[in-house]
C-alpha cells in the first residue's frame, strides 16, 4: 500500500508543479496490470514462409555411448539438413563434437573430433562442399546439461552447428536421444521436458 502511495505520489507532484489541469490519479483507480503471460515457443513450421527462407533449421546430432557411429535418425536430420545448405551455398558453419562428462579430457576432445568428422562425412555425400563444414572438438568442455543421469548424458553426447558465415539465421532444434546402447531413448528429443530436474 505505501509502495502504490509513493508511486502515486511520483506520480502526481511532477504534474502539480507544472500547473496542469490533468485529473490527478488516486490510487483507487489505478487498474492492476496482469504479470505477462509468456507465449508458447513457436517452432520453425510456425514461421511465416518469407521469413522461413532466411533460416537455416539444423537439428542436433545424438550419439551413443564412446561412439561416432550415427544412427539412422540421425542420418536423416542430416539429410534433411543437405536440402537447405544446397540452397544457402554461401554458408560455412562450425561442426562442433562434444561428449558426455565420462572419460578423460583427451579421449573426450578426440570423440568430439570423430562425431563432427562422422557429420560431416555425411553431408559431403550429400553434396555439400567440404570447405563449408570446419570440424571442432569441446569433448566435455561445454555440456547442455548438468548431472549424471541417462538423458543428461544422453543430451550431452551430440554434434551441433554454427553459423560461419552466410545471410541465414541459423535454428538449432533438438535431437533424438539414444541410451549408451545406441537404443531410441523412449522416443524423447532432448528439450526440457525430457531432462531431469538440475
Amino acid at each position: 500500500m505505501l509502495r502504490a502511495y509513493l508511486i502515486t505520489v511520483a506520480l502526481v507532484a511532477p504534474l502539480a508543479a507544472c500547473g496542469s489541469t490533468h485529473k490527478t490519479v488516486t490510487t483507487a483507480e489505478v487498474t492492476r496490470v496482469e504479470p505477462n503471460v509468456r507465449a508458447p515457443d513457436k517452432t520453425s513450421s510456425d514461421v511465416p514462409s518469407d521469413l522461413r527462407d532466411a533460416m537455416l533449421v539444423l537439428r542436433r546430432v545424438h550419439f551413443s555411448y564412446a561412439s561416432a557411429t550415427l544412427q539412422p535418425a540421425a542420418r536423416d536430420a542430416l539429410a534433411q539438413a543437405a536440402e537447405p545448405l544446397r540452397k544457402h551455398v554461401d554458408v560455412q558453419l562450425y561442426i562442433d563434437g562434444h561428449s558426455d562428462v565420462r572419460g578423460t579430457s583427451v579421449y573426450n576432445h578426440e570423440l568430439g573430433v570423430r562425431r563432427a568428422n562422422a557429420v560431416v562425412a555425411v553431408l559431403t555425400n550429400l553434396g555439400i562442399a567440404a570447405d563449408r563444414l570446419h570440424v571442432n572438438s569441446f569433448g566435455k568442455d561445454q555440456l547442455l546439461v548438468n548431472g549424471g543421469g541417462v538423458v543428461a548424458h544422453a543430451t550431452n553426447r551430440r554434434v551441433d552447428f554454427r553459423l560461419i558465415r552466410g545471410d541465414v539465421r541459423l535454428v538449432l532444434e533438438d535431437g533424438v536421444l539414444f541410451d549408451d546402447d545406441g537404443n531410441l531413448l523412449g522416443g524423447r528429443t532432448a528439450d526440457a521436458d525430457a531432462l531431469p530436474p538440475q
